[in-house]
């Protein structure tokens, strides 16, 4: 019983905290952006200035977090725009999720995002 109360209080800890911050449209395209330049590769040569630097909030944040110290794991621009794909797709409403799932669905990482969104796992 009191696992069952800690899984429903995770759960709605989660919901709530997915209500509170919701991704905009321009969220949406900032996704679609680095689905673009840093997996499937098709733009490049793209430079938008307003989406680098949530990728560059990321980056800050990953050298902050204890644990890649911990492994010895240097961050590098491509693990902070993938983290930054799983913030902005956590915080989507479904149908914007689905949209950003089927716009990458030719890069082989949609299911680790996925996999990530499922277990609440948000840098």
């Amino acid at each position: 019983m009191k696992r069952k109360l800690i899984t429903w209080y995770i759960y709605l800890r989660k919901q709530l905290w997915r209500w509170k911050k919701r991704t905009s449209i321009q969220g949406q395209y900032c996704a679609y952006y680095i689905l673009d330049k840093y997996f499937l590769k098709t733009k490049s040569d793209d430079y938008m200035e307003a989406y680098e630097k949530v990728i560059d909030l990321t980056m800050e944040l990953m050298l902050k977090v204890k644990i890649f110290e911990q492994c010895e794991v240097l961050p590098n621009r491509e693990d902070a725009a993938f983290f930054t794909l799983v913030r902005l797709t956590f915080f989507a409403r479904k149908d914007m999720r689905e949209a950003i799932y089927e716009y990458g669905k030719n890069w082989e990482g949609i299911p680790i995002v996925k996999a990530y969104i499922k277990k609440g796992f948000v840098l």
